[in-house]
């Protein structure tokens, strides 16, 4: 087995990757949709925004989110539903997400270590401030990145701006110790 060098930069996705987002299933359920659509609903706004950025165009998150959350409210809602008033209700659970228990202590583990901390996010940084604040890991992170700025989804290699040798992009069910250098589930190269 081929052992992986310890990378000098983490950088992380924020939204399910830092961020818990079950709390979000009450917001579907209030306004009338099953708790378990918050899995079709996220999984199709990434999907088309990937889809929307390799065709060249650039939706903001919000963007997207909002247009699978009408057509999610349309085809699965309750009638009477008012579309705009659900959307944005389900919408402002962003801002007030918890990161996930092991968040915290992973954080100050990795950056103990010495790997510099990077988040980059589909959505907007100050979406995601409070709930970084709240789990003590704000002044880890030497840079909070949104794909805003290139105005290219990830995993488009242009957001990061960083040499793909020096950064590893992760999502949940991440794990690094000095002695297990691997990251991610998601493969980042031959073993």
């Amino acid at each position: 087995m081929m052992v992986r060098p310890r990378p000098e930069v983490l950088v992380l996705d924020v939204n399910e990757t830092l961020s818990d987002l079950e709390p979000m299933r009450d917001r579907f359920e209030q306004v009338g949709l099953p708790r378990y659509a918050l899995d079709a609903w996220f999984a199709a706004t990434l999907r088309d925004g990937f889809a929307l950025t390799a065709a060249g165009a650039y939706p903001p998150f919000r963007d997207v989110a909002a247009d699978a959350l009408r057509s999610l409210l349309a085809s699965d809602g309750p009638a009477g539903t008012a579309v705009a008033g659900a959307v944005g209700q389900i919408l402002a659970g962003f801002a007030e997400l918890p990161a996930h228990p092991d968040v915290s202590p992973g954080l100050h583990r990795i950056h103990a270590a010495g790997i510099r901390l990077i988040t980059l996010t589909n959505g907007a940084t100050a979406i995601s401030d409070r709930m970084l604040d709240a789990a003590d890991v704000l002044p880890l992170l030497e840079h909070r990145l949104s794909v805003d700025v290139p105005k290219k989804w990830k995993p488009h290699p242009t957001p990061t701006g960083t040499p793909p040798t020096c950064a590893m992009l992760t999502r949940r069910r991440w794990r690094w110790s000095p002695s297990t250098p691997r990251m991610s589930t998601v493969p980042v190269g031959p073993d």
